[in-house]
C-alpha cells in the first residue's frame, strides 16, 4: 500500500478497507491486519497522555467521599454527652479553688527555703488525680456522643478518637460537621467551650496571684 499521491508507505493507522470502502481496516505500516471497523468513521490512534494533561472521561472524576446529607430540622444536635465534654474542666477549677496551701519556710544551712510539703496538700494531689480521671471521662463521653450523632442520622460524624488529642479538638471538629448538616445549628458547644476556657484561665490566674502574694509575704525578713 502506498499513500495516495506519493510513493511512500503510509504510517500505521485506520484507512478505508480496499475490500469494502464502507469500513476501515488497520494498516500496521507494512501490511493490512485483520482489525476492521465497519459502518462508522475510522478509529483514531490512541494518543499518549502527556504529563499534566487532564483526563477526559465520560463521567466527572469525584475526589473524596460524597457530601454529607442534611438531617431533619427537628433532630436535636446537642446532647448531655457533648455538654459533659465541654463542662468537665469546671470540676478542675473547683478543685483549684479548694487548694489553699499554707506557705512555710525551713532553714537549710544559712538560707530560708520554701518547704515543698506546704504546697503538696491533699487538695493538690486531688487536682492531679482528677485531671487524669476527667480526661478519661471526656474520651468516654466523646465516644457516646459520636454514637448518638450516628444514630440521629449524621453521616460520618467527627471521630471520637480525636478527643485523645484534646477534648477541645473534638468539640470544635464535631461542631463544624454538625453545623454543616444541621442548617447552621450545633455551634453552641463551641461557644460554651470558649466560655469555659476563659473562666478557667481567669480563675487560675487569680489563684496563682494569691499564692504568689502569700509566698512573698511569708518570706522571712
Amino acid at each position: 500500500m502506498t499513500h495516495p499521491g506519493s510513493g511512500s508507505t503510509p504510517p500505521p493507522g485506520w484507512y478505508p478497507d480496499p475490500a469494502d470502502t464502507r469500513r476501515s481496516r488497520w494498516w500496521d505500516g507494512t501490511a493490512w491486519t485483520h482489525q476492521v471497523a465497519g459502518g462508522g468513521p475510522p478509529f483514531q490512534q490512541a494518543q499518549p497522555i502527556q504529563a499534566g494533561q487532564p483526563l477526559q472521561t465520560g463521567q466527572p472524576l469525584r475526589a473524596g467521599p460524597p457530601p454529607r446529607p442534611q438531617i431533619d430540622s427537628r433532630t436535636p444536635v446537642d446532647n448531655p454527652y457533648i455538654w459533659g465534654v465541654v463542662l468537665l474542666p469546671l470540676l478542675s477549677v473547683t478543685f483549684l479553688l479548694a487548694w489553699n496551701p499554707e506557705i512555710r519556710f525551713r532553714t537549710v544551712g544559712t538560707r530560708q527555703v520554701l518547704d515543698p510539703a506546704s504546697l503538696f496538700t491533699p487538695w493538690y494531689f486531688a487536682i492531679v488525680v482528677s485531671s487524669f480521671l476527667l480526661y478519661g471521662v471526656s474520651v468516654l463521653l466523646a465516644y457516646l456522643d459520636w454514637q448518638k450523632l450516628s444514630q440521629d442520622g449524621v453521616v460520618r460524624p467527627f471521630h471520637w478518637a480525636w478527643c485523645f488529642l484534646s477534648p477541645a479538638v473534638y468539640v470544635i471538629g464535631r461542631s463544624v460537621i454538625v453545623y454543616g448538616v444541621a442548617a447552621g445549628r450545633g455551634l453552641a458547644p463551641v461557644w460554651a467551650l470558649i466560655g469555659t476556657f476563659v473562666l478557667s484561665a481567669v480563675v487560675a490566674s487569680i489563684k496563682v496571684s494569691i499564692i504568689m502574694a502569700q509566698v512573698m509575704s511569708s518570706i522571712p525578713r
